[in-house]
């Protein structure tokens, strides 16, 4: 199911694939093998050997999405939420429009979209060249925030058809399909990294700060969840 029309990953390359797989499920226990995975280690395998796939997933998982396989999902949650105070703070009047809901929209959180984008580093979503050089400023900061970064960079890129949407489920559909013709790497990098999102993004520093609030929300969260759900359980 990784990539099943391209050639090279067809044959030896799919048992390639398994076996980093594998090796992976066994160096991290705590993690295994999570859905996602298959495309990030099919990308590396792509351009790189098996050993060297392997140590690449091993720097990706553990060190740019650290945290974000964990069975409570927890960082994956709060980043999430990071990603909607980002879009209130550097877009608001697109946050505003969005937050109008109306009965057909039935809730939809236009920031899920971080999610799909995270957890399989844009492989799927963005144009290949692009998505390679997400990876490389991935690699090079080993932090979550660069994702967090490029995502805002391509909520701001489609601002102007976004706003024009009638609601966040219309937006979020419009959104996962215009991302795939982000064929502009550079244009997406100078924004992800410029002046406009640095200042609301700041540095690791601000970050981890905004991280470590929104943590204590998401933790009280699922806290209240497992009481509500011991308490059903035994009729309270």
């Amino acid at each position: 199911r990784t990539f099943p029309g391209l050639p090279l990953l067809a044959g030896s390359g799919r048992a390639a694939l398994r076996r980093v797989l594998a090796a992976y499920s066994l160096h991290n226990g705590s993690v295994g093998y999570c859905q996602g995975m298959n495309f990030v280690a099919g990308t590396l395998l792509l351009f790189v050997g098996e050993e060297d796939a392997f140590y690449c997933l091993c720097a990706l998982v553990e060190d740019v999405l650290q945290g974000y396989f964990s069975t409570s999902l927890l960082e994956t949650q709060v980043d999430q939420r990071v990603f909607k105070h980002l879009i209130a703070e550097h877009l608001p009047h697109l946050s505003d429009s969005l937050a109008k809901e109306s009965e057909e929209d039935l809730g939809v959180d236009f920031s899920c979209v971080y999610f799909q984008w995270s957890l399989c580093l844009f492989v799927n979503y963005l144009p290949l060249e692009t998505c390679l050089r997400v990876w490389d400023l991935c690699f090079f900061h080993r932090s979550s925030s660069v994702l967090l970064r490029f995502a805002l960079a391509l909520v701001d890129l489609y601002t102007p058809a976004l706003a024009a949407c009638q609601g966040p489920m219309e937006a979020l559909v419009l959104l996962q399909q215009v991302v795939a013709w982000t064929y502009d790497s550079n244009r997406l990098v100078d924004l992800a990294f410029g002046s406009e999102i640095e200042r609301h993004v700041g540095d690791e520093t601000q970050m981890a700060a905004t991280r470590n609030e929104i943590r204590k929300e998401v933790e009280g969260e699922l806290k209240r969840r497992e009481e509500e759900g011991y308490n059903r359980g035994f009729g309270g």
